[in-house]
């Protein structure tokens, strides 16, 4: 896969994920077996607000063909990435979490993997 193509499917996750957690925080928080409180709704927002910068980021840069910028992006990609699916992993195994977490988790292993694959080609 190209960092252009994984760039898009990233920036279309993170902005999926950015208005999800600014417009349906409490659905967000339910979904993986938590409890919508107003610290995790006000953290959920923000959260959205940076998952929006890192669409915006990732969709303006698909195209470049600078090797520093794709290779920069694609460790900030793996790292990201596989540090939220280790944490999802994490807090299902400390049981903070249901099984639903399991799409987050394949969805941010997978990018993660698009990403490392492209620093290794």
């Amino acid at each position: 896969m190209s960092f252009e193509t994984l760039s898009i499917i990233t920036a279309v996750a993170a902005s999926l994920l950015g208005l999800g957690w600014l417009t349906a925080g409490k659905l967000m928080i339910r979904r993986w077996g938590g409890d919508p409180g107003d610290m995790a709704l006000v953290n959920g927002r923000r959260i959205g607000a940076a998952y929006l910068s890192f669409a915006l980021l990732f969709f303006l840069a698909h195209s470049t063909t600078s090797t520093e910028l794709i290779t920069a992006l694609s460790i900030v990609g793996l790292s990201a990435n596989g540090l939220l699916g280790m944490l999802g992993l994490y807090e299902f195994l400390m049981r903070r979490v249901n099984a639903s977490m399991f799409l987050s988790i394949a969805v941010e292993l997978c990018l993660a993997i698009g990403f490392a694959r492209i620093l290794l080609a």
